[in-house]
């Protein structure tokens, strides 16, 4: 499904918390609140993230190849095999997440808190 950011934030604030698949690519999220949705195999490539809270957040086979997640809040979300090649996590929250399976090659990990808390087996690219 083919979304853009102004629908998305106005859908979540509607309660709807079910994204997965959509097509976000490119999209400006900066500090955006998507906590507790399910955005499974969405398409958020290139998108900016930085400030976000997406804790709890369904990120499995997400696409984030190249997002810009500064600061961002990812407590327990659960981002397994999901694609983070070249992403910036620059002191992105990992506190809980689930990062099984995931690949991190060539990602920005500077000042990532609470990676020791993470689930990080079978990650690509650590």
């Amino acid at each position: 499904m083919n979304i853009d950011e102004n629908e998305l934030k106005q859908l979540y604030a509607e309660g709807r918390r079910d994204f997965h698949g959509c097509d976000l690519r490119d999209a400006d999220l900066t500090e955006i609140d998507l906590s507790f949705a399910n955005l499974s195999g969405a398409n958020l490539s290139n998108a900016n993230l930085n400030y976000s809270n997406l804790s709890y957040t369904n990120l499995i086979s997400a696409k984030l190849r190249g997002a810009s997640l500064q600061e961002a809040n990812l407590k327990w979300s659960d981002i397994i095999y999901a694609d983070l090649r070249d992403a910036n996590l620059e002191g992105a929250d990992l506190d809980w997440a689930n990062l099984r399976g995931a690949n991190l090659t060539n990602a920005y990990l500077k000042k990532v808190k609470n990676i020791e808390r993470a689930d990080i087996t079978d990650a690509i690219g650590l």
